[in-house]
């Protein structure tokens, strides 16, 4: 295998590789680029108040696709994973699209002054999930088998969250 070191902008380059069986060479020729990264989760968390990077991000793509791999590899080093667990980074891929919609229904809310979410075409799928979180939140409260949790209801209550809008 043969590669030069540096270009002249002071990347990794790599002029020629042969190798079989390699793992993703180029990646490993730079260093920084996990640290790049890492520096984009963390404008995008400054920039939004929160780690949730949709999985359509046009403002910056490479940065949607290094965070769904970062969810999906199970081989990352300790340092890396406890860097991204530090600043709050959700692995769990249920839980991360749960707080998504959560991040949804608040920029809703933010926007609107209310949690009234009509049930056009605009905001079907927000609609639906709030249905949800309100049939859920029953079934939890009775006792019986829920997808919610003390968690999502305590996050759900800080925001003034109407479980019963009918009321």
């Amino acid at each position: 295998m043969a590669w030069s070191s540096k270009n002249n902008a002071g990347k990794a380059a790599i002029n020629h590789v042969n190798c079989v069986g390699c793992v993703d060479i180029f990646y490993l020729l730079q260093p920084n680029r996990a640290d790049y990264r890492f520096q984009g989760l963390l404008h995008f968390q400054q920039e939004h108040g929160h780690l949730l990077v949709p999985k359509c991000y046009p403002s910056n793509p490479k940065l949607a696709q290094w965070v769904k791999r970062q969810k999906h590899n199970s081989i990352l080093t300790d340092g890396h994973e406890e860097k991204l667990l530090a600043v709050g980074f959700i692995f769990d891929s249920d839980r991360a699209a749960w707080y998504e919609r959560f991040e949804t229904l608040k920029s809703f809310y933010l926007a609107h002054g209310h949690y009234g979410i009509p049930a056009n075409f605009e905001y079907h799928s927000l609609n639906e999930w709030i249905q949800h979180q309100r049939c859920q939140y029953q079934l939890y409260m009775n006792g019986e088998k829920s997808s919610m949790t003390k968690e999502r209801t305590t996050a759900l209550n800080s925001i003034g969250f109407d479980w019963n809008p009918r009321n």
